[in-house]
């Protein structure tokens, strides 16, 4: 059975962020998180690749609680490990040393109904840029 994006569900590289069913899919098979690190991964997500400061994450994961800030780092390592990241070289989990994190890449997922490329007409780079690379999806607008 194919997984069909919902409204909500932001993507970045081979992963599907589906908040609603709190599942995180990587190349369409569910992936194992923790709820934390997942409640993690949805506000860095939805921060759509902007910093996102510890102070930001102990409110939104852990409201009106007090918690250690190696609290955030365990979950942060279970994501990486998730998301198939080597220590050092990240490619979607950026930490900025001192003030939070950032997940690259993230973009809304693409519905099916929306994907109806019959009429639509766009730049070449625009359909290249939002990675949308099937046969029906690649008719380009020329002159732009």
């Amino acid at each position: 059975m194919v997984e069909r994006a919902a409204p909500g569900d932001l993507t970045f590289g081979k992963f599907r962020l589906d908040a609603q069913r709190r599942t995180l899919l990587g190349d369409g098979v569910p992936l194992e998180l923790k709820s934390r690190a997942f409640d993690i991964l949805s506000v860095l997500a939805s921060a759509r690749g902007e910093l996102v400061t510890k102070d930001e994450l102990m409110a939104k994961v852990w409201p009106g609680l007090i918690v250690e800030e190696n609290n955030i780092q365990v979950h942060v390592s279970a994501l990486r490990k998730a998301l198939g990241e080597e220590r050092g070289a990240p490619v979607h989990l950026v930490t900025i040393p001192g003030r939070g994190y950032r997940l690259l890449g993230v973009a809304q997922a693409s519905l099916p109904a929306a994907r109806n490329a019959g009429a639509l007409k766009l730049p070449c780079g625009l359909w290249q840029s939002l990675h949308l690379t099937e046969p029906s999806l690649t008719r380009c607008r020329t002159g732009s």
